[in-house]
């Protein structure tokens, strides 16, 4: 084998893949993909409205758009997001994606010495990238009806003193839910502790914590 001679984040050379579902319908021509129904991803099955199409279309038709940067921080868009969710625009940023917003938050709290409980199984992009920072994981998991046990959860948080919990509400896959009186007890419970609630299917479900984080410092909430 030739010796690799650049040197490498040694938690990234030594990870286990996140694997994503198959890419084959990216390589079809647009005639196949219309009979197709791709469900993963969390991708909508209809178009935008035409407005979306429109406002692209206005956008790069600008003489600029191609050669300067955006604002760095769009008022508007955060002005929007926050009476969305209700909060604050203090309260609000906006991100590539909730995977990119995840990476921030890993660069942020998390090092080589810190401690991960993600409740599982769930969406695994997130053990990837803690553990890309250098971060012991710590899978807390369901029954195995995927149903939850909140005392042994409980035990494990204590047992183990994280410095961050991942949980994916409503869960990705199994559609669990934990309504937002049990996270605000997590939070009053484990106030050290960082949690990270991934709220991507929110809207599924009515239910969101989105209010707990003005009166809660250790709680972060990542939408897509």
């Amino acid at each position: 084998m030739k010796e690799n001679l650049y040197h490498v984040n040694s938690y990234v050379e030594n990870i286990r893949e996140y694997k994503v579902a198959s890419h084959e319908i990216w390589t079809a021509d647009w005639a196949e993909k219309s009979e197709c129904l791709k469900l993963d991803w969390n991708e909508a099955t209809i178009p935008p409205s035409p407005k979306v199409q429109q406002a692209l279309e206005n956008l790069v038709s600008k003489h600029n758009f191609y050669n300067l940067y955006p604002a760095t921080r769009n008022e508007s868009l955060i002005k929007a997001i926050s009476e969305y969710v209700g909060l604050g625009e203090n309260f609000v940023q906006y991100f590539a994606s909730s995977d990119s917003l995840q990476e921030y938050i890993c660069r942020v709290y998390l090092d080589d010495h810190s401690r991960v409980i993600i409740l599982s199984p769930t969406y695994d992009n997130f053990r990837l990238t803690a553990e890309s920072c250098g971060a012991e994981i710590m899978h807390s998991d369901f029954r195995r009806d995927f149903t939850f046990d909140a005392g042994l959860f409980e035990d494990e948080i204590s047992n183990y003193n994280p410095d961050l919990v991942y949980i994916c509400n409503p869960n990705n896959p199994t559609g669990y839910q934990h309504e937002a009186s049990y996270i605000e007890h997590l939070l009053k419970s484990f106030p050290r502790t960082m949690f990270l609630i991934d709220e991507a299917y929110w809207e599924f479900s009515g239910i969101n914590c989105s209010n707990l984080t003005v009166v809660h410092k250790n709680l972060l909430i990542c939408r897509t």
